[in-house]
């Protein structure tokens, strides 16, 4: 019985999760940016799979423009 169970839990596939990036009343934009992050850890531990707006960026290669080196 409990064999059975142990399987049937594992099946199952974890929930997915996206999150936007928080508005914030009264705390600045970077302490909003780690409570997200926070956020998104803490429900990474619980078993949830979560996309952060970072990692979107880094998949779709949006990461903050470099300049381009320059040759003398």
């Amino acid at each position: 019985m409990l064999t059975r169970l142990a399987v049937a839990l594992t099946a199952v596939p974890a929930p997915q999760l996206a999150t936007i990036p928080f508005r914030t009343v009264e705390l600045s934009a970077a302490r909003g940016e780690r409570l997200a992050e926070y956020l998104a850890t803490r429900l990474v531990e619980a078993g949830v799979r979560v996309t952060t707006p970072r990692d979107l960026d880094a998949v779709l290669g949006l990461d903050r423009p470099r300049p381009l080196p320059t040759t003398v």
